[in-house]
Order: C-alpha cells, then structure tokens, then sequence
C-alpha cells in the first residue's frame, strides 16, 4: 500500500491495483509492454529501416543490467497481461470485479459518491479505524460501540449498513446511489 494525500491533509493507504482499475487505464508497466511489442512489430513489417539490423540482428549484449527492447516478450492481448496480473495479486475486496479491464460501474456518479464508493470497493477511507491508527482520533468506534472500519459500515452497522453488502453496493443500483448519498460516516 502506497500513501494517498487526502483533501484534509492526513494519508489514506490505498492498494496501488485499485487505481488502473476504478480509473479504467491499463498499469504502466502493462501500458510500457504493448507499447514496446507494438513498436518491434511495426519494425518487423519494414525490414527497409535502419533500425531493423539494430533489433533483430543485434550484438551480444554486454552489459546484464540493459533490457533492450528485442528481449521484450511479445503479448497477444494487453488486457490478458492485466487480467493476469490483477489475478497474480489480488488487493483487498477484489472479488466483486469479474474483469478488471472492463468499466467498473458508477462512472457516471457524483465526485462525492465516486469517491465514497471506491473507497468502499478498496477497503479503505477515512474512517474512525483508519483515524485511530494513525493516531488522529481516541475513539475507532462507532457510535453503536463497534470498531467502525468499512466493511462494518457496510455489513454490520445498524446505523448505515447496507443490504446486500459491498456486491450489491458495487452494481450502483438505485438503492446503492441513493445509500451512497445519505451516508456520512465516512470521510
């Protein structure tokens, strides 16, 4: 988990594979690979370029360390490689997505109900557990005497639980959209 600023100054710890995902923008490094394949293919078909001797009748490599481009493993389908990789390790609450390279439903929300919703999807937020870890509050309960974490929000809190739990709160149905609305116990 990486540290995210937050708009009141204090640091959420938010899990790095949520971000392609609730973004819809492939990881970088997922991004760098089809860009090289892409660019040893199209030097492929023109066997006429300068640069076509350099990449596929290259020197010995002398240094260990160098990763050129034609040592790059070719890849059929970018979004294989990301399915793969959000399969290899996945973050926290990771079940609700079938297919991290689809649209996650809810673009079309609010900012505050975006928001709030991926923090629910990630498992993390300002709540009063996340607070009391960090050492911002004295109290990690809520208001009913339970550690308020976001999953407890959502599962167990009479207050503000939500029917269905976090699959159903994921659809952004109508009840969802207006749950996501009322609800204030998170920042």
């Amino acid at each position: 988990m990486k540290p995210c600023a937050s708009s009141r100054g204090l640091f959420v710890p938010l899990q790095t594979q949520w971000l392609p995902v609730l973004s819809h923008i492939a990881p970088p490094a997922i991004k760098r690979t089809e860009a090289a394949t892409k660019f040893v293919r199209n030097i492929q078909a023109k066997p006429y370029l300068p640069v076509y001797s350099d990449v596929f009748h290259h020197p010995v490599p002398r240094l260990k360390s160098r990763r050129p481009i034609w040592s790059t493993d070719t890849v059929s389908s970018a979004k294989e490689l990301w399915r793969e990789t959000w399969e290899a390790d996945p973050p926290v609450n990771s079940h609700i997505i079938d297919d991290p390279t689809a649209l996650v439903p809810g673009f079309d929300l609010s900012r505050r109900e975006w928001c709030l919703l991926n923090c629910f999807r990630s498992g993390t937020g300002l709540c009063a557990a996340s607070l009391y870890q960090w050492g911002y509050t004295h109290n990690p309960l809520c208001i009913r005497g339970d550690t308020q974490s976001t999953s407890h929000i959502i599962n167990d809190c009479p207050v503000n639980k939500f029917e269905g739990g976090l699959p159903a709160l994921h659809t952004t149905s109508d009840s969802a959209r207006e749950w996501l609305h009322r609800v204030h116990c998170i920042h």
